[in-house]
């Protein structure tokens, strides 16, 4: 599984800017994809203050974006939650210090993330393997 952060997820749907080929051919390696639900949140938010124009209304474009295009949605759990709150102040987006720990305890998961930085010890209580890559 590869979990993509909100702004390489938007990307791969809507591509505005191309994807560097490095992180298009990650996510077509991956056996499962997925985003964190607190994507879902952003996107709206991003609808809302017209940062992002989506080419179908929002309920719309996150059932094509999900379902539509075989990306799972990863709930938000408590003990990651708290986690993510317990991350450096320099992860200062409260949507990516979620995404951060989204697949705690999931066995083989990379994280695909647009300019994330995890410490060792920040990915420490998970046991996955973490990509970090800038998307372009």
């Amino acid at each position: 599984m590869i979990l993509l952060d909100t702004h390489l997820w938007v990307r791969r749907l809507v591509p505005v800017h191309a994807l560097r080929a490095a992180v298009v051919s990650r996510i077509k390696d991956a056996d499962r994809v997925a985003v964190s639900a607190i994507s879902c949140w952003e996107v709206g938010m991003l609808v809302a203050y017209r940062r992002i124009d989506l080419p179908l209304p929002l309920p719309e474009w996150i059932g094509e974006a999900t379902v539509g295009s075989g990306v799972e949605i990863v709930p938000i759990q408590c003990d990651p939650a708290r986690l993510a709150a317990a991350l450096p102040q320099h992860h200062r987006d409260p949507a990516d210090r979620i995404i951060i720990f989204a697949t705690y305890g999931v066995r083989e998961c990379a994280r695909q993330t647009r300019a994330l930085r995890l410490s060792p010890r920040a990915s420490a209580g998970s046991r996955t393997s973490t990509l970090v890559g800038r998307g372009r």
